[in-house]
């Protein structure tokens, strides 16, 4: 069950079970005829000898079809995107990537950074729109995130470990990999690795608070995540397991909505999950996060009257337009075509995919809202292999609170991660270095299929991380 605690002292929003109004769990934006031709498409697989209709078209018709997209494969915008909608996604691009400076500075447009913060842009975090980089043995990645469960009373949210000049970064951390092996029943040894951090303020002493790190994840195909209607994840979710079935996929809601994007759902729209991060990893404000000192706590009062770069009409440093381009780019990322959908191998790993119950918590496809905003985004048949739910993944991967429920990430491209960022690794922590280590760190929820993976044949493990690998 979710760590309520969690929410109330991160989010500040009551968390709410499933309101009655959406527990129907009925598309409104659908005829009858749509109804059930979405019910008949989304039917799962019996069996696995070919592959299914429009199986490599990971996004819908948004798909980009390359097949070299190398290290620009999570960058492309959707393949059905208008001229004046790609014009306004390439300056949400260019604000994106562009590296913010402190207050005052010559271009104010881009200053405002800080006072405290982890990253001088979002593509910093978000490499090439993948995933982030976890810090190496012994040191630290500024932009790799240590957040605090539970608000730390000085330094707030999370760890910020840079400042703009005149003022301390809040601290650093060492982290250090201990290694233990897990051994198959045929004998076979994997070795997994298991991170700890050593947290210090400013002054060089311990911080004893648990941490709750987290590695920035990809960035594309979320307008078609945002494009899915909110009655299918009400009917994926099983907060109680009614069905016995072991899988209690968790839905938040708060005052705002239910919980749609980061690792713990907090954040119910992309507006505010980016004011989220402007506002705590760059400490720039917003509308959503109108606070120019980001997260500097009442005690940290050089950093709370620093100089910001506030817009003289809006009274912001990311002012609306810039929210409103940043947004468009974030809508207008397309995920990649699968690779070898027909290969026999491929095939047999699905089956295994299927055999093992991963899609219990990966669920495969979903078909977007026919009446979503953005014309390229609605009705379209897509991949991701994620329920978009919070799960139980047991106690080792449990935060500094002990709260071990995460949101299925989504799989769609995660066989492009090491061509986008040969340094990438998964899991939330990046803890995993390749997919089988981040299988084998399932748990809670996932342990059954964990097992089923672990006591397969050498060959039938194989062939389930080939299919992940064409995904």
């Amino acid at each position: 069950m979710i760590h309520r605690s969690y929410f109330l002292f991160t989010v500040l929003l009551p968390l709410a079970t499933i309101p009655a109004a959406a527990g129907n769990a009925i598309r409104d934006d659908l005829d009858p005829k749509q109804q059930a031709a979405v019910e008949k498409v989304l039917t799962l697989p019996k069996t696995f000898s070919q592959a299914e209709s429009f199986e490599a078209m990971t996004g819908g018709a948004t798909t980009r079809r390359e097949t070299n997209l190398g290290r620009q494969a999570y960058s492309r915008f959707l393949s059905n995107l208008n001229s004046a909608d790609e014009q306004l996604a390439a300056l949400g691009n260019a604000l994106f990537r562009k590296s913010w400076v402190a207050a005052p500075a010559s271009t104010h447009s881009s200053d405002g950074l800080g006072p405290v913060f982890n990253a001088r842009s979002c593509q910093g975090c978000h490499i090439k729109d993948g995933r982030g980089t976890v810090p190496l043995e012994g040191g630290f990645d500024p932009t790799f995130l240590l957040k605090f469960p539970i608000a730390h009373r000085t330094l707030g949210a999370q760890l910020q470990t840079a400042a703009v000049t005149g003022l301390s970064a809040e601290g650093r951390y060492q982290t250090f990999y201990h290694q233990r092996e897990f051994t198959y029943p045929d004998g076979a040894i994997k070795e997994l690795r298991h991170p700890e951090y050593v947290v210090y303020d400013e002054n060089g002493e311990p911080v004893t608070m648990g941490v709750s790190p987290r590695m920035a994840p990809a960035v594309f195909g979320l307008g078609l995540v945002d494009a899915i209607h909110i009655a299918d994840r009400v009917r994926l979710s099983d907060e109680h397991d009614a069905n016995a079935d072991g899988i209690s996929g968790v839905l938040p809601w708060t005052g705002a909505g239910p919980g749609r994007y980061a690792w713990k759902l907090q954040n119910t729209s992309l507006r505010q999950q980016s004011g989220d991060a402007f506002s705590h990893d760059m400490g720039l404000s917003s509308a959503a996060f109108p606070a120019h000192y980001g997260d500097c706590t009442p005690s940290q009062l050089s950093c709370r009257a620093g100089v910001d770069g506030a817009d003289p009409k809006e009274g912001v440093e990311v002012t609306q337009l810039m929210m409103d381009l940043v947004e468009s780019y974030l809508l207008s990322l397309a995920p990649p075509k699968r690779r070898d959908v027909s290969d026999p191998k491929v095939l047999y790993g699905k089956s295994r995919f299927y055999e093992f119950k991963c899609h219990s918590c990966h669920h495969p496809k979903f078909v977007t809202r026919a009446d979503y905003p953005k014309k390229a985004l609605r009705y379209q048949l897509i991949w991701p292999y994620s329920d978009f739910l919070l799960h139980d993944m047991g106690s080792d991967l449990a935060d500094g609170v002990g709260s071990s429920e995460w949101r299925t990430p989504p799989l769609w491209g995660i066989g492009y991660s090491k061509i986008v960022n040969p340094l990438a690794t998964f899991l939330h922590d990046g803890r995993a270095r390749d997919l089988e280590e981040a299988i084998l760190w399932h748990a809670g929820e996932a342990e059954d299929a964990k097992q089923r993976f672990t006591l397969a044949p050498v060959q039938q493990r194989a062939a389930l991380i080939r299919f992940l690998e064409s995904l």
